[in-house]
């Protein structure tokens, strides 16, 4: 048998719930990102952009020399629109 460990689906549970908020109130749409192993939603509440995810699909094993990291521009487009003046960011580490 294999020894105890997290399944999968504990940490997409985890990641949704941050995604989705705690209003209930979230709309969320798929961000067009150039890249095969990034896929990207964002979430808004009451027409305000609110959270975004950014999922890095590319698997890491231990045995790699190097992790693989992606770099992202993020550009805020829209009539009246501004990039916000300050952002959290939060990673979710595994291991």
């Amino acid at each position: 048998p294999l020894p105890a460990h997290v399944q999968p689906q504990y940490y997409a549970a985890i990641t949704a719930a941050e995604a989705i908020g705690k209003t209930g109130r979230a709309q969320v749409l798929e961000i067009d990102i150039h890249h095969a192993q990034i896929s990207g939603y964002g979430f808004s509440e009451n027409g305000f952009k609110a959270r975004a995810i950014f999922i890095n699909s590319k698997i890491y094993l231990p045995e790699s020399v190097n992790r693989m990291s992606v770099h992202l521009d993020l550009h805020f487009a829209g009539e009246g629109r501004k990039s916000p003046s300050s952002m959290n960011l939060k990673r979710l580490k595994i291991g």
